[in-house]
């Protein structure tokens, strides 16, 4: 509890919290040692035993490693234990496997698709701004400078970036706002108020589905990552855009594509 609550002051949001208690609970109690008793062959059992018990992936069993290894981290960092055990657990290999964007054609498939304005103006900010869902989930109509076409939301950890809304995303967002009639001011709303992550991702499901096209929230954030790279944006700030804190983290997201490759290796 001290751990989480230090982790808490850190910044991290809740949802991540609740994983961080709920592995580490589950490594505590499946050891039933005191911590200053555990040591590396009881934690490579534990991965090992909860891995080929809930039949999960190695990717997935590398999160559960990360929440473990940084409560080790704290533990001697509070000088509550001396050593790190986790420092003899080798690194798990995962499949490294891109996830394609969209094409030029799938989108506009789902632009075809999506029936109201308001699902048209998400696409559009979605794919303009590379917002994540519970970003978009907090914005309210005032947040917009429509002079400047930009916008303040607030990310992971709660930090503030400025995304920026193209022409043709504001003009989608406009329509979209003279067909309210309601006082909410939240920027996307349903028939229940302020839309919710769930809906969101429900509503590009759908518009997936009828398009014929695999969809989801985040698809849009790697389709636009992936295109500015490839027209030549700095990858550092395409990493600023996204709001992460690590490179690796953006390239994960980047498909660059092999033709971009071959005509800097020409030049």
């Amino acid at each position: 509890n001290k751990y989480i609550g230090c982790k808490r002051l850190e910044g991290l949001s809740e949802k991540t919290l609740k994983q961080y208690h709920f592995m580490i609970t589950k490594f505590i109690e499946a050891v039933g040692k005191p911590v200053k008793e555990i040591d590396a062959y009881d934690i490579r059992f534990f991965l090992a035993s909860y891995q080929q018990g809930k039949e999960i992936s190695n990717r997935t069993l590398v999160n559960y490693q990360r929440y473990i290894s940084g409560f080790f981290a704290w533990l001697v960092n509070e000088e509550i234990i001396t050593s790190n055990p986790m420092q003899k657990i080798g690194k798990i290999k995962t499949p490294k496997v891109i996830k394609q964007p969209f094409t030029d054609e799938e989108l506009e498939k789902l632009r075809q698709c999506a029936t109201s304005k308001r699902d048209r103006a998400l696409i559009e900010f979605l794919y303009s701004t590379a917002c994540r869902v519970s970003e978009v989930v907090g914005l309210n109509r005032a947040d917009i400078n429509r002079f400047t076409q930009t916008m303040i939301v607030r990310g992971k950890g709660n930090k503030e970036r400025e995304v920026y809304i193209t022409s043709k995303a504001m003009f989608y967002l406009l329509q979209y706002e003279e067909t309210r009639t309601d006082n909410d001011p939240a920027l996307f709303v349903s028939k229940n108020g302020r839309i919710t992550k769930d809906g969101i991702e429900y509503i590009i499901k759908k518009i997936g589905e009828a398009a014929g096209v695999e969809a989801y929230p985040h698809k849009f954030r790697r389709t636009i990552s992936t295109e500015l790279i490839n027209k030549g944006m700095p990858v550092q700030e395409v990493q600023k855009m996204l709001g992460h804190e690590s490179l690796d983290t953006t390239m994960i997201y980047c498909t660059v594509k092999n033709d971009s490759v071959k005509s800097s290796h020409q030049k």
